[in-house]
């Protein structure tokens, strides 16, 4: 087996930083690779391809949405209009508001 240069790992290390890390960029920091695009997706495409080979890789939370965290979606909608309103921002004659 050849030596693992920087930025190459096994899947031992892989697996083991994957699982002891909270998000994609701890996976980095364990895996001496930057943190950029590129590696986040690399990373994110390997543990896709480990799961489907049965490995039970953990999934990481997507930035700051949470499927589980319900939003009042009338209330936002409603909120978003109230705070137009407050601005005065009117629309153009195409799209039936005012012209300001």
């Amino acid at each position: 087996m050849r030596q693992p240069s920087k930025g190459d790992f096994t899947p031992i290390e892989f697996i083991e930083a994957w699982q002891e890390s909270k998000n994609k960029e701890e996976v980095c920091a364990k895996l001496d690779i930057p943190f950029n695009k590129r590696n986040k997706i690399r990373l994110g495409s390997r543990a896709t391809a480990y799961r489907k080979k049965g490995v039970p890789l953990k999934k990481f939370p997507r930035g700051n949405w949470s499927p589980r965290e319900a939003y009042d979606w009338k209330y936002l909608s409603f909120h978003a209009q109230k705070v137009l309103d407050q601005l005065d921002v009117g629309g153009t004659p195409e799209d039936g508001g005012e012209e300001t």
